[in-house]
């Protein structure tokens, strides 16, 4: 009879929103996002490996799949209209519960680094297709047999929603660039201040062209101080930029003439072109595995 007179909307907002998962979750919304220091340190370093998904949304998704599994089965056999109450409850997870501390694990990975924040998108992303592909093959309100093409359908939708605001346009491809850039910058930064002292020619043209070299090597030099003293950058990147160039603070970096360096930092390294070599694969087969390869930049 409620089905007939408005379609159910009234007993299904019943169900799914004074459901006890929801109450149990509104609670826990304002957590912060933890995890000890030391686990966002190898996150933002480019020579540690990541250490996987941030334990509170891990855990979140673990319980999502435990609540929405068992919850299934009541639906079926609760609802004559089973896959309408299913859609409802799935929306409402994956919009409310997994956004939110999605949301919240993303912002705090972001205060770390954009190295943090890229390998976290990566891990959550990973972890939230996994779960889809599990409550796929469970089948929900239809186990044991896979889920219904409609099922499958809205888990795919939720998926693209939650993920898909983060690839818009350029802007995904544009962090992995814009983290390469400024790990390659500040490897190769005494390397630079090395060879900028050293240019000298005994020639007219060519002390013209060793003074153009100097001032490009100057601006890029100058580009990346100014990099390290903008607000977008976090603490605790910075302070990894710093560790890589060799740095102890930015003010060193501020007077050529202030910072140390020695023959050694003018010689190419074979170590230094495999950590950059290293930093770059990760980089590539993530945007593989993140975008597909679409907008990915030929430079």
């Amino acid at each position: 009879v409620l089905y007939d007179f408005n379609s159910g909307a009234s007993v299904i907002g019943a169900f799914v929103n004074q459901h006890q998962f929801f109450i149990d979750r509104s609670q826990l919304i304002t957590e912060e996002v933890g995890g000890d220091p030391e686990s966002w340190e190898r996150l933002a370093d480019p020579d540690a490996q990541p250490p996987g998904v941030e334990p509170s949304l891990q855990a979140l998704i673990e319980e999502v799949k435990i609540v929405v599994q068992e919850e299934s089965t009541i639906i079926k056999r609760a609802f004559p209209y089973a896959e309408q109450v299913m859609t409802k409850f799935l929306q409402r997870v994956f919009q409310q519960s997994i956004q939110q501390r999605l949301e919240m694990v993303l912002e705090k990975a972001n205060t770390v680094s954009s190295l943090a924040f890229l390998r976290s998108l990566q891990a959550a992303r990973s972890a939230v297709g996994t779960l889809i592909d599990d409550l796929k093959m469970h089948g929900l309100i239809e186990s044991p047999e896979p889920a219904s093409p409609q099922i499958t359908m809205v888990l795919d939708q939720q998926f693209d929603d939650l993920f898909v605001p983060y690839f818009a346009g350029s802007t995904y491809i544009e962090r992995e660039k814009r983290n390469l850039e400024e790990l390659y910058s500040s490897l190769l930064f005494k390397f630079t201040i090395f060879h900028s002292r050293r240019r000298k020619a005994p020639t007219t043209l060519m002390k013209s062209l060793a003074k153009s070299g100097s001032e490009m090597l100057a601006s890029a030099r100058d580009a990346y101080v100014e990099r390290l003293d903008s607000s977008d950058l976090a603490p605790a990147q910075k302070k990894m930029l710093l560790r890589i160039a060799g740095l102890k603070d930015v003010e060193s970096a501020n007077a050529q003439t202030e910072i140390e360096v020695s023959s050694e930092d003018g010689v190419l390294s074979t170590t230094n072109a495999k950590r950059m070599l290293k930093w770059l694969a990760e980089a590539v087969g993530r945007g593989l595995e993140l975008n597909g390869g679409n907008e990915t930049a030929r430079d």
